[in-house]
């Protein structure tokens, strides 16, 4: 039989997903391709399998998710390496498995193909099917089948339990469909409860049947057609008797191969127990001597008692030499080994008369001295009271030496067959020689000495390949040898084996430590020519045996074939190297398909063009449905309109001009292609198509319609004239600019145009730049047809021929009136504020600079006002932005008639105004134009919706040179004064001194200090503990910020809080110590401290984020502290400046749970009005009514009268800056509620707090 391999019935069209590939995703492609398992792979290496069966077993257990990877619910697969190996071996190693699917890798570990039972089945059944078998001895008789009514869910159970392939449903017991494992896998995709789902709604149907009494042969043609995995069986009357499958087909012929094999064997053993059988049929007549002389074999009949022989038949004398006579005066023990001497005869008698019967073989002895070996059947025969051995006896040197030669011959088969295997098996040429050279020398019959080289011909001379046990001197002196020298390069050269019985010093090549030899040298020859040389080595004197040569010449014969094989995969490895190197050197885009329409090559080019990584992720696959599946505008391409795929009725060549192929990344990639179809003996195999990227081409031909159409309706005017600048035509806006017509102009010369504003000398420079540099560009006037003279930017260029000569002129120009119109627009909003049209800062720094650089050179002095509007914010704040800006417009005009002409005033931005006094007298006059400033808006202004509106301002003044030698110091140094101004009252004006530059510098400082004072971790809380009036118990404790700076000294809260107020850093500083606080109170009450209030300053800043409310929220959350225990103090000033959204932002704070403190109470607005607006709970007394208690009878009055206040208005009183006895006895008489102060204690660090917190509860 002729041996099929795996690399024959290989697929490599293997469908590979990645592990992360959803469930869903794997079997939509299970479905819609119609495969039975996807590999899944990390870049070419299989990783794991899924297949039907799996399906089946999840859905079984009922549970998966559709985005779960398909990593979850792999198997390891059934992985070989080996291309050749006999597909029968590789049907025992699926079988052993219980699989389905082989996978075939290379050396690396990459995945080459996958071998199925249907690929099996077609491979064995190539050599098998000629046996005629009946589907009856193949087929599964015990068929499990299910109701219509049953549940997937059961189905899926029982085939995952009973490792099922498919069920048969039936009705009222007749079959009505199948239910196979790609039915689940179909099913599965849906996402349906399997429960819910019968089996008569997703059975495939109609059934594809067979009789029994059919071949098999024929179910294997039904289910190739049919494209299907199993048929039902039926009898002769329809009625279901069995199920045949595709394994069941593999499983069958697999064992019709094992029944040929156990036929011969059988065979062999019915011919050796032919003479046997035939000696039981005569025993009982061996003692009639006629009986004796008609039987072919040696007859003895021997005395037991003397163990002499008293009858012999003419072929025993035969057997022995002896004569008749001769014989019966033989004993046994002389003739026969089996009964030992003498004086073994008695046991051995006893022993065979147990038996009675016995066959062995034995060795006999011939008269002449000689033993040989003989099969005897002995038994034992009782007559007249006498006990006989009867023998018959054969000579069995012949079958001896026949069944010797058919062991060496099954050796030398087995042998042969192994080295080829290895020959044409894995691994490098010389690995592969050696291992066969290993195999060779361990053959057991063949006397040779475990040394023996090969050698390979190589340019004219024979290089050695693989050796066992050579010295290095021998590999040295063999590493080549020349053809005619030596033992292997005459056999080279001859082509003949050499045999030498002896090898000594004499030899050709002699090395240091040579020992005499025998020596086998076999030339390694295929078609007529010497491929190379087996070398082997003998004892000395060995004989030169026919047997062995000619099993050694065979061998030789196998290496041949595996290096003429070698070197025809050479030839053809470099061939194709060849051919791949030419295809990739082209520049055109190559692939090939078979006529399944297949990818069988591509090109580097086609594999870049295309955006793939490399050639594998196209060969093997459909190419059309990779990159050709859809028309341009998103139609599809079914596969049978493509004129590029090979079909009988396209058998020409075949081009397309414009179509589009689609890249590995979804784009599309516009192409030109040609189709060559592939003929061979006139049959179509496939094609071959060339393609070419033709983006560029239709860049240039859509550049080329754009050019034309941009020529023609481009705003911009453009001529064309020839070497002598006529015109030979203009475009649609020419005409539209100039006025003339094509017609008109035509034929004449760009003077046509001119304005004359420009002189000779502007056009030759003009023309002198065109000819030096091929172009000129620039600003122009000329004339239109009605005699208006205009701006144009126009650029000229040459066009020149590949001699240089010039050819034409393009002018492409545009009238810029409107831009010059602009330009001037633009000039003035560059340097004046479009609220107010007064110069900005951009204008006013020119003008500053001007105005020193002036005052250096001619004297005089500058003053430089800088202002800020008082209230300003307010106004916008209640009027809306509108009004602002019409009152910022109102000021504006009314300082500009109030200044003289050569005085600038400007505005920075905002509310800030600048004034700048040039031919200054001195301080004084400054001073005098600061107080008239003041004084203008002083007066109220009148908006234009009837509201009547004040804003005063604060001015800071700095003279040059007096204050500032430069611009920069100047504006900084009326910055500094202006806030002196501001935070002396405001609505007056302020001299600069350095003094208020060094405060300047310094709360420069303190603010860059302050703003990483947070991230470093320095600040820290202190606590000051709340008393109530009536018993002295604690009742609570403010937290109170410090700022503990790096030389550990804390920096005075009244020096750093008004600066993050101003600032905005209050808000994360406040931010923090309200998550510090209420995560401290929270550890001391874990602790088991008591609950007190915990009171925290709540900044006008905060206030005004727009997501307090979910800050807070936040802090109480993360910190677990209960928010009725915390009190948020605002002042009053914060308050009101909320305006009508106080109450609001009030409300919602108290819906946090938290209570209100109004701090500070008395030294802001104090109105009885918001107090009853505004929802408090708690007032506190400021420290500075209670500073002068008991000696002060206005501060007396005053806090008595805010404590009576806040009883009849329901809110709890607090004092603070309670310090001397006195105090704390005036606020128990008028029942203040609780207080604070130094009287006690000051505020104190956090452990400080704590002690004092449990010495009280102690006390």
């Amino acid at each position: 039989m002729t041996s099929i391999t795996l690399q024959q019935v290989l697929n490599t069209a293997v469908h590979t997903v990645e592990a992360a590939a959803t469930m869903a995703e794997v079997w939509r492609r299970m479905e819609e391709l119609r495969i039975s398992c996807v590999v899944i792979v990390e870049g070419r290496r299989p990783r794991g399998i899924f297949t039907e069966r799996d399906s089946v077993t999840l859905v079984a257990r009922g549970g998966w998710r559709d985005a779960a990877p398909i990593a979850e619910h792999m198997r390891e697969p059934l992985l070989v390496g080996n291309p050749g190996m006999d597909i029968h071996r590789a049907y025992q190693l699926m079988a052993a498995r219980n699989v389905r699917h082989l996978l075939l890798v290379d050396a690396g570990g990459d995945l080459l193909g996958l071998v199925t039972e249907g690929d099996l089945l077609r491979g064995i059944g190539l050599e098998l099917l000629v046996q005629p078998r009946m589907v009856e001895s193949a087929m599964t008789g015990k068929v499990v089948t299910l109701e219509e009514d049953d549940s997937l869910l059961a189905a899926a159970r029982v085939m995952s339990e009973r490792v099922l392939s498919c069920l048969v449903v039936v009705r009222a017991g007749r079959p009505t469909g199948i239910l196979s494992e790609r039915d689940i896998v179909r099913l599965s995709r849906r996402g349906e409860d399997p429960a819910a789902v019968v089996l008569g709604a997703v059975m495939s149907r109609p059934l594809i049947s067979i009789r029994a009494d059919e071949h098999l042969a024929m179910a294997m043609q039904r289910m190739e057609q049919s494209g299907i995995r199993r048929l039902v069986v039926l009898d002769a009357d329809g009625r279901l008797c069995g199920l045949l499958t595709r394994h069941d087909l593999v499983k069958a012929l697999r064992e019709h191969y094992v029944e040929l094999l156990q036929a011969t064997i059988d065979r062999l053993e019915q011919d050796l127990n032919t003479t046997r059988d035939h000696l039981n049929s005569v025993e009982h007549r061996l003692l009639e001597r006629s009986v004796m002389s008609q039987v072919n074999d040696a007859v003895f009949v021997v005395d037991l008692a003397s163990g002499r022989v008293v009858e012999a038949n003419e072929q025993a004398g035969d057997l022995l030499g002896h004569s008749q006579a001769q014989t019966r005066e033989l004993y046994c023990h002389e003739i026969a080994e089996l009964c030992g001497g003498a004086d073994d005869w008695p046991g051995w008698v006893a022993a065979f008369i147990r038996r009675g019967f016995q066959t062995e073989e034995t060795r006999m002895r011939r008269k002449s001295g000689d033993w040989f070996p003989a099969e005897v059947s002995l038994r034992h025969v009782r007559d007249a009271g006498r006990d006989f051995l009867v023998a018959v006896a054969r000579d069995i040197s012949r079958r001896k030496h026949d069944e010797a030669r058919i062991r060496l011959d099954r050796e030398q088969q087995r042998a042969l067959r192994e080295i080829l295997e290895i020959g044409i098996g894995d691994g490098s040429p010389s690995q592969r020689l050696e291992r066969c050279l290993d195999r060779l020398l361990a053959v057991s019959w063949l006397t040779l000495l475990p040394k023996g080289g090969i050698f390979v011909m190589q340019e004219g001379a024979l290089r050695l390949k693989a050796q066992r046990n050579f010295s290095p001197e021998i590999q040295a002196s063999c590493d080549r040898v020349a053809l005619g020298h030596c033992l292997c390069g005459r056999v080279a050269a001859s082509g003949r084996t050499e045999y030498a019985a002896c090898v000594d010093h004499r030899h050709d090549i002699t090395y240091p430590g040579m020992t005499d030899h025998g020596h086998y040298s076999l030339p390694l020859a295929a078609a007529g020519e010497v491929l190379g040389v087996l070398v082997l080595y003998l004892p000395v004197g060995h004989p030169r045996l026919a047997e062995e040569q000619e099993f050694l010449e065979a061998v030789g014969g196998g290496l041949a074939g595996v290096l003429r094989r070698d070197r025809m995969e050479q030839t053809v490895a470099a061939k194709e190297a060849e051919i791949h190197l030419l295809l990739d050197s082209t520049a055109e885009a190559i692939f090939g398909v078979n006529i399944q329409c297949r990818c069988t090559f591509v090109n580097r080019a086609c594999v870049e063009l295309l955006g793939y990584d490399a050639a594998e992720e196209l060969l093997g696959q459909p190419i059309h449905e990779l990159i050709h599946h859809t028309h341009a505008d998103g139609r599809p391409y079914p596969a049978a309109d493509c004129p590029a795929l090979p079909r009988e009725s396209l058998r020409e060549k075949r081009h397309v001009e414009s179509e589009v192929f689609w890249r590995k990344d979804g784009t599309s990639l516009p192409v030109e292609y040609w189709s060559h179809p592939v003929l061979r003996e006139d049959q179509l195999v496939g094609a071959v198509i060339t393609f070419i990227d033709i983006t560029q081409r239709q860049a240039a031909e859509e550049k080329l319609r754009l050019a034309a159409k941009v020529f023609d309706s481009t705003l911009e005017g453009v001529m064309v004239t020839d070497a002598e600048t006529r015109v030979l035509f203009v475009n649609r806006a020419f005409t539209t600019i100039t006025g003339y017509s094509e017609g008109e102009i035509v034929g004449k010369t760009p003077r046509l145009l001119a304005s004359g504003r420009h002189d000779d000398p502007f056009y030759r420079e003009l023309w002198r730049e065109i000819d030096e540099n091929g172009g000129w560009q620039g600003e122009i006037w000329n004339r239109t047809k009605a005699g208006v003279e205009y701006p144009e930017w126009l650029s000229i260029s040459a066009v020149h021929d590949a001699a240089g000569r010039v050819l034409n002129y393009v002018g492409v120009f545009a009238d810029i009136s409107q831009i010059k119109h602009s330009e001037a627009q633009l000039e003035h909003l560059a340097h004046h504020d479009p609220l107010t049209a007064l110069p900005n800062r951009t204008l006013f720094q020119s003008r500053l600079a001007h105005a020193i650089h002036v005052s250096r050179r001619h004297g005089g002095g500058l003053g430089l006002l800088f202002m800020d509007l008082d209230g300003f914010k307010n106004i916008n704040d209640s009027l809306g932005h509108p009004a602002g800006d019409e009152l910022l417009q109102a000021i504006a005009r009314r300082l500009s008639e109030n200044l003289r002409t050569v005085d600038t005033l400007a505005r920075l931005g905002g509310d800030e105004f600048v004034v700048l006094l040039e031919d200054l007298e001195g301080p004084n006059e400054a001073a005098v134009v600061a107080q008239n400033l003041l004084a203008l808006l002083r007066q109220p202004f009148r908006l234009s919706g009837g509201q009547e509106v004040f804003s005063g301002a604060s001015i800071g003044i700095s003279l040059f040179p007096d204050d500032a030698s430069d611009a920069t110091h100047l504006v900084r140094n009326a910055d500094a004064a202006l806030y002196q101004a501001k935070s002396q009252g405001r609505d007056t004006y302020r001299f600069y001194t350095e003094a208020l530059t060094r405060v300047a510098n310094e709360r420069l400082r303190l603010e860059s200090r302050l703003r990483g004072a947070l991230e470093r971790g320095e600040f820290i809380l202190h606590y000051q503990p709340q008393f109530a009036t009536s018993d002295g118990l604690l009742v609570g404790a403010e937290a109170l910020l410090r700022w503990l700076t790096p030389e550990g000294e804390l920096e005075a809260p009244a020096r750093f809080i008004p600066l993050a107020e101003e600032t905005g850093l209050i808000r994360p500083i406040g931010e923090w110590v309200l998550r510090a606080a209420c995560a401290q109170f929270r550890v001391w009450f874990d602790a088991g401290m008591p609950p007190i209030k915990l009171a925290v300053n709540l900044s006008s800043r905060q206030i005004e984020q727009r997501d307090l409310i979910e800050r807070l929220q936040a802090v109480l959350e993360e910190t677990r502290f209960p928010a009725q225990l915390l009190e948020l103090e605002l002042t009053e000033s914060a308050i009101m400046a909320q305006g009508d959204q106080a109450p609001a932002a009030l409300a919602a704070l108290k819906r946090l749970g938290v209570s209100l403190a109004i701090d500070d109470f008395g030294t802001g607005y104090s109105s009885l009005a918001y107090l009853k607006r505004f929802a408090v709970d708690k007032l506190k007394i400021d420290r500075s009514f209670m500073r002068d208690i008991p000696q002060d009878i206005n501060d007396v009055e005053i806090a008595a009268t805010i404590i009576a206040m806040a009883k009849n208005l329901k809110l709890k009183v607090l004092a603070e800056g309670v310090e001397t006895a006195e105090q704390l006895a005036f606020l128990q008489i008028h029942d203040c509620d609780a207080w604070q102060g130094y009287h006690f204690s000051r505020p104190l660090p956090a452990a400080d707090f704590l002690e004092m917190w449990r010495r009280l509860l102690r006390a």
